[in-house]
């Protein structure tokens, strides 16, 4: 046997209560946004580096030949000479 009569007002402030937190909570988490937050710090200092330009129409260095083959073969032929 129920009798809505008995029932007082204050039965459901803690339900309220309840449904009321969950609410402001929601309220909270929906303000606060994440924050900047800089991977690359170390300490609260930045890494600091230079950023090179791209190397553009890199070619390697052309082989300049110094001494002709005859030359070549000359130098070596005296080297042999006098090693011995």
């Amino acid at each position: 046997m129920y009798c809505s009569s008995v029932e007082k007002e204050g039965d459901n402030t803690p339900l309220k209560r309840l449904l009321d937190s969950g609410e402001s909570q929601s309220k909270k988490s929906a303000k606060k946004s994440k924050k900047d937050v800089d991977t690359r710090a170390s300490k609260g200092r930045k890494i600091r580096y230079l950023k090179l330009p791209k190397a553009v129409d890199f070619m390697f260095p052309e082989i300049v030949n110094y001494f002709t083959d005859v030359q070549r073969a000359n130098i070596l032929e005296q080297m042999k000479t006098t090693c011995r």
